[in-house]
């Protein structure tokens, strides 16, 4: 995401709106990123986006950085040794 995008997603307040969770089955983080839809023209999301290519790019940016924090998420927060005892009504596979 180049500097001016970031700017934009900034002022968009589109960080906030990440959804980070813990995805128990595939036992992963996981996450939602916001993104600038498909109707940015007709709608007047912001002043600046003028090219699919910007909207892209802010789009591919907060896909890279929700990623990211996964991955900082998993490697150094997530205790991997805590004891772990499964529910009693799994089914059987």
């Amino acid at each position: 995401m180049s500097e001016e995008q970031f700017r934009i997603a900034g002022e968009m307040e589109l960080f906030g709106e990440f959804d980070f969770f813990w995805d128990d089955f595939a036992d992963r983080v996981g996450y939602h990123a916001p993104g600038i839809p498909e109707d940015w023209k007709e709608r007047t999301y912001h002043t600046e986006l003028d090219s699919w290519g910007t909207v892209s790019g802010i789009n591919a940016g907060l896909t890279e950085l929700g990623q990211i924090v996964c991955e900082v998420l998993k490697e150094e927060y997530i205790d991997w040794e805590a004891d772990y005892e499964p529910p009693e009504d799994l089914p059987d596979f």
